[in-house]
């Protein structure tokens, strides 16, 4: 069974906090392994970052996470940013993780909200990679018809 041990957190987190976690990965892994060792990284390297119970996890720190460590990130082949793509691909993980995190806290009679901003509160940098990919693909497109 593939989950996470305590190990894998730097934070030690409350009973309720861990279980979430861990069951949210096993119900990922159930569904996809690729998918399973993506989303794992990015929601260990959040928590980590933040080291936070969930539900004292806010929109404030999420933005702050984005700003610090996913909006500067870098390839680790070439340096060069990660593209547009991925950074939206890590927000959807964290969003998925957090609508299962409230839904697990309801059953507790714990309210939550998201606290992770979508596209109109909290847009990524986008660099000339990101526009010079979608220009080609345009063009393709176009070429085409």
């Amino acid at each position: 069974m593939k989950t996470i041990n305590k190990d894998d957190l730097r934070y030690i987190y409350k009973v309720l906090d861990f279980r979430v976690i861990s069951d949210y990965l096993l119900e990922v892994f159930k569904r996809s392994t690729p998918s399973y060792r993506n989303q794992k990284i990015v929601l260990l390297n959040l928590l980590n970052y933040l080291n936070k119970n969930l539900e004292k996890i806010t929109m404030i720190d999420i933005k702050r996470y984005f700003d610090e460590i996913i909006d500067k990130r870098t390839n680790k082949k070439n340096h060069k940013p990660i593209s547009i793509n991925s950074k939206e691909a890590y927000r959807s993980y964290l969003s998925s993780f957090f609508d299962y995190v409230i839904g697990r806290f309801l059953e507790d009679n714990i309210e939550y909200r998201n606290p992770v901003p979508n596209k109109r509160i909290y847009k990524f940098t986008r660099y000339e990679s990101d526009i010079k990919k979608q220009t080609e693909f345009y063009d393709e497109v176009f070429t085409e018809l």
